[in-house]
């Protein structure tokens, strides 16, 4: 299991790396506490979210690059043996914090058996899309999650079940992303 110093920002290579240990860290003790302030569970919620946000900025969909992901709630884990996979709720927002949003959200990330330290692939999938917005704002929210986390069941359950119906879909086959 990563330590706590491995998991340390400046310990790490990338921030695929940092992820990937705190992934790593969080499905050996997932009820563990990484730090006097903070649990195991909290900190992945977080680097999820900063992970989405990278994959967001690096879409090939300039229009998605005003997007920014500020919380995550997990509904839904599975790990087939070297993929773990994620789906619950997201609050984005635009590029100038105007306004925020939510949205559900799936996300996949890959390793290879001889390289559990980077991702080899990951898959985002996030929001509805929408005809007038490039997300869909249907569910406005403030800086608060509470309502990320009242809801996040109902935003997973609602999510798209075809690719062409969620705003974005990205699939990154290579690493690091920085």
């Amino acid at each position: 299991m990563p330590s706590r110093d491995d998991c340390r920002k400046e310990q790490c290579s990338s921030a695929d790396q940092q992820y990937s240990r705190i992934l790593h860290r969080w499905s050996i003790e997932p009820h563990g506490f990484f730090d006097d302030d903070r649990s195991n569970h909290e900190l992945l919620r977080v680097s999820t979210e900063f992970l989405i946000g990278r994959i967001i900025r690096t879409s090939e969909n300039q229009d998605l690059h005003q997007f920014w992901c500020d919380g995550v709630d997990f509904v839904h884990f599975k790990r087939d043996g070297l993929t773990f996979r994620f789906g619950g709720g997201c609050i984005f927002s635009d590029k100038k914090a105007d306004a925020m949003w939510l949205a559900p959200f799936g996300l996949s990330v890959r390793y290879a058996s001889d390289l559990l330290d980077l991702p080899v692939e990951m898959s985002l999938r996030l929001g509805h899309r929408d005809a007038v917005d490039t997300i869909s704002r249907r569910y406005a929210t403030g800086r608060r999650g509470y309502r990320l986390y009242a809801i996040s069941h109902a935003l997973y359950g609602s999510r798209p079940t075809q690719d062409e119906d969620w705003a974005l879909v990205e699939n990154v086959a290579t690493f690091p992303m920085g």
